[in-house]
């Protein structure tokens, strides 16, 4: 029974969220007053799904929380992107098989400075390493971004 909720729960915000961000294609970058109510509801979709142990979804909703736009998936509150995250990250998220959070912090990467994602570059960039170590390409890419590999020179 209990995964049969989760599995409801999950399918309820993904077609939420496919009707809100086609809503927002068409909005630019502004807030939304149709799409609101849904917005809520997803967000608190969300929080159950915290609230029953899955720490990755703070990931997703530091992101959608902090976004006016869920179109473009630019955060307008960097601050509150950081304190839903740390949050996260303090009850589990982005440990390394953490592939649903890594996801979608590698979504808010694709459209934002992942550089400005934590305060403490030095956790950051543990958490990103660990991840890596462990083979997640998402946490490779992003740490890729952030800080380039260095440019191997061949010599002749």
């Amino acid at each position: 029974m209990g995964e049969d909720l989760i599995a409801d729960r999950w399918s309820e915000i993904g077609r939420l969220y496919e009707r809100i961000t086609e809503a927002h294609r068409t909005a630019g970058g502004s807030v939304m007053a149709a799409t609101a109510d849904a917005e809520e509801r997803v967000l608190s979709l969300i929080d159950r799904e915290i609230a029953s142990g899955d720490a990755g979804a703070y990931v997703i909703k530091a992101h959608l929380a902090s976004c006016n736009n869920w179109y473009t998936g630019v955060i307008a509150r960097i601050s509150q992107f950081r304190q839903i995250l740390l949050e996260g990250i303090e009850h589990g998220a982005l440990a390394p098989d953490d592939d649903a959070g890594w996801e979608w912090l590698y979504a808010a990467a694709e459209c934002n400075d992942p550089q400005e994602f934590m305060s403490d570059i030095d956790r950051y960039y543990d958490l990103l390493a660990s991840a890596a170590e462990e083979g997640n390409e998402d946490a490779l890419d992003i740490m890729n971004t952030i800080w380039p590999p260095e440019q191997l020179i061949e010599e002749d």
